[in-house]
C-alpha cells in the first residue's frame, strides 16, 4: 500500500534550532536570547534546569548572572508574521 506524502518546500522549514553550551562559546552580539540556566539563591546553585530570556552585555556577562547560572543559549525565533490590525 502506497501512501501518499506532501513535501513541505525547504523555504518553508525553519532550521532546528540547538542549544549552544556556553562552554563552547557566547554569543557573537549582544542582544536578548532564550537560555537555559540554574537557578541561583545566594551561594546555593539549584540542580534543577529553566529556560528564559536574557540578555548578553558581551564577553561572558548576562544581564541577570547574579540570579542564574547560564548553561546554555540560542537565538530567540523571528515572532510570528500576522496581519495588520487596523
Amino acid at each position: 500500500m502506497k501512501m501518499a506524502v506532501n513535501a513541505i518546500p525547504a523555504a518553508d522549514v525553519e532550521p532546528k534550532q540547538r542549544w549552544v553550551p556556553v562552554t563552547e562559546r557566547p554569543p557573537e552580539e549582544p542582544g536578548e536570547y532564550i537560555v537555559a540556566y540554574h537557578p541561583c539563591h545566594w551561594d546555593f546553585v539549584e540542580p534543577s534546569v529553566k529556560v528564559g530570556i536574557d540578555t548578553f552585555r558581551g564577553k561572558t556577562a548576562w544581564a541577570k548572572r547574579k540570579y542564574q547560572r547560564v548553561i546554555a543559549w540560542q537565538e530567540k525565533p523571528e515572532p510570528p508574521k500576522g496581519e495588520k490590525e487596523d
